[in-house]
């Protein structure tokens, strides 16, 4: 288990910036390519807050096939881990930015953009932290992939039906969803 442990943490490194890479490369896809809706169910379709947390769920878990695929081993809470990764990097990524923003009461490009980073990395060192104590732990793999699964879900019903919240309001224009 050591080893399979050891090799999880190399891949983090390589994860943490091709998550950064990625998630910035997803954050205007649904524009770039016509504002087709299915792309939209997992990707920003606007400049929401809610929205912009898709760029932290759907390159962590693309990531994550990546990270397993080199794991030859059995960690059952690997997609559990996941799952943390994404809730971590969405709630620091919420105490940044609503933090910053109550101060200043504006916001700044380079900070929100600091706070992608800083939350994904953070994110990944609490998720390492978890790893490194549940490793050994049963848990069915089916535990993490439902929890994702249903976080997609979510994703998908509040893009579709966004509640009317400023979480969900598009800065730029009033919006909420994909109107």
């Amino acid at each position: 288990m050591d080893k399979i442990l050891s090799v999880y943490l190399k891949t983090q490194i390589y994860s943490v910036i091709g998550i950064i890479i990625l998630g910035s490369l997803l954050h205007s896809m649904y524009f770039w390519l016509g504002k087709f809706i299915v792309i939209g169910l997992l990707m920003p379709v606007n400049e929401s807050f809610w929205e912009h947390m898709k760029l932290y769920f759907l390159p962590i878990v693309i990531f994550g096939f990546v990270e397993r695929h080199y794991i030859k081993g059995d960690i059952g809470t690997f997609w559990l881990v996941k799952f943390f990764e994404i809730i971590f990097a969405i709630v620091i990524n919420i105490i940044i930015f609503y933090g910053y923003k109550s101060l200043t009461g504006t916001n700044y490009f380079l900070i929100d953009i600091s706070s992608y980073i800083v939350s994904i990395v953070f994110a990944k060192m609490l998720g390492n932290i978890i790893i490194r104590k549940l490793g050994k732990i049963n848990i069915k793999p089916s535990v993490g992939i439902i929890a994702i699964v249903l976080l997609s879900i979510m994703f998908v019903c509040f893009t579709i039906f966004p509640p009317h919240l400023p979480m969900f309001m598009d800065s730029n224009n009033g919006t909420y969803g994909l109107q």
